[in-house]
């Protein structure tokens, strides 16, 4: 088998050798090819600094032992049933609270509110609503459709 070291491999293919799924092909190239065998130490490189760190890391963090935990969920008892109290007493007392401190709407002296409508004024809204719904409305089977006779010319029709 003849390899082509001036085609390299493909990313998909490094990505197989990484993972320990490279092909023999593979393999056989970068034994050959000193470009993608250096991308492949790159990423070896990488990953075995970030080990490094991360181990690094691990160590410089305390222990936790069961009695620090224990001490966490005993401080952690308190603040939550503050929490608790709070949002209860916020259930309770909100609606009431809002009542008293929401804005109340301030009515001009002399202007009727919704409750205060006059009869008079009612009466003039009725006529107003009647005489626009008859404007509006198209009377009954104005175009005979109920009867079944289709008119031959209606008056907004041209004949030719």
């Amino acid at each position: 088998m003849k390899l082509d070291i001036h085609s390299h491999l493909s990313d998909e293919a490094l990505d197989d050798v990484l993972i320990g799924l490279g092909s023999l092909a593979s393999h056989a190239h970068l034994a050959q090819c000193p470009q993608c065998r250096a991308r492949v130490e790159s990423f070896q490189t990488t990953v075995d600094l970030f080990n490094q760190a991360s181990r690094q890391f691990s160590e410089a963090q305390p222990v936790k032992t069961l009695e620090t935990v224990r001490t966490r969920r005993v401080i952690a008892r308190p603040v939550l049933a503050a929490w608790a109290a709070a949002a209860a007493l916020l259930v309770v007392v909100g609606p009431a609270a809002w009542h008293v401190f929401a804005p109340h709407p301030v009515h001009a002296p002399g202007v009727a509110t919704q409750a205060q409508d006059s009869e008079s004024q009612i009466a003039e809204d009725n006529e107003l609503l009647r005489q626009v719904n008859a404007a509006i409305a198209v009377p009954d089977d104005e175009y005979h459709w109920l009867d079944g006779s289709i008119p031959q010319t209606h008056p907004g029709m041209r004949t030719e």
